[in-house]
């Protein structure tokens, strides 16, 4: 009977031990994790799959909300609160597929006709990466299966940008987005080229004029 009760306090002891360890690893992974600016980003979790972060900072626990869209029977319908130390973002992964929309980095990209090492490269929605022109056939256009990523560039921040006036600016906003002149109709963006009525423009054209960005992407 002492062989017994000695046992069950042995493991009630590995497990007290193994709780601790689990709490300590969770603590250290939150103060590796992005504690604000969560609003609106993509994460992985376990049961929940892909998720979209709902709240913008932690609570006192550490806990955030998400809802995932995906229709499944492990999948919530409305929005539950989850760890954040059980998300997975797209920048502790280096996955193409978890990469913010908006979001830039330096990348290899091979699509088995084209290829190109340490370029950057931008989100442009789901399973679609945009670039400068690569290669005789000027290719542009990435699925996540060609893109190795490297490091980011620049963060999928849609809250900080106001204007868009440059080249640059306007190739990194994303496919939907939409951006127009005070007291001008405005422009959309929709596989690559910009869109006013009739009118047709590129990047390029577009650079010169500062614009408001009314819409970043779908506004997902």
């Amino acid at each position: 009977m002492m062989n017994k009760s000695r046992k069950i306090l042995d493991l009630e002891n590995q497990i007290d031990k193994l709780k601790n360890e689990l709490e300590a690893t969770k603590a250290e992974i939150r103060r590796s994790k992005p504690r604000s600016r969560l609003l609106g980003r993509w994460a992985k979790h376990l049961n929940y799959g892909d998720v979209l972060v709902v709240t913008d900072r932690p609570d006192d626990d550490g806990d955030v909300y998400v809802i995932a869209p995906k229709v499944g029977a492990n999948v919530p319908e409305f929005p539950v609160c989850v760890s954040l130390a059980d998300l997975t973002f797209c920048e502790e992964s280096n996955l193409p597929e978890m990469a913010d929309t908006g979001s830039i980095w330096f990348a290899d990209v091979d699509d088995s006709e084209t290829s190109a090492r340490r370029i950057a490269v931008t989100k442009a929605g789901r399973d679609c990466w945009r670039s400068r022109p690569v290669g005789v056939d000027a290719v542009s256009e990435w699925r996540d299966e060609d893109v190795t990523l490297i490091s980011p560039l620049v963060t999928a921040k849609p809250w900080d940008v106001k204007t868009a006036s440059t080249e640059e600016e306007y190739f990194c906003l994303p496919e939907g987005s939409v951006v127009a002149a005070p007291g001008a109709h405005p422009w959309t963006l929709y596989q690559r080229i910009w869109m006013n009525g009739e009118e047709r423009k590129w990047d390029r054209e577009l650079a010169g004029v500062s614009r408001q960005v009314l819409r970043w992407g779908w506004g997902e």
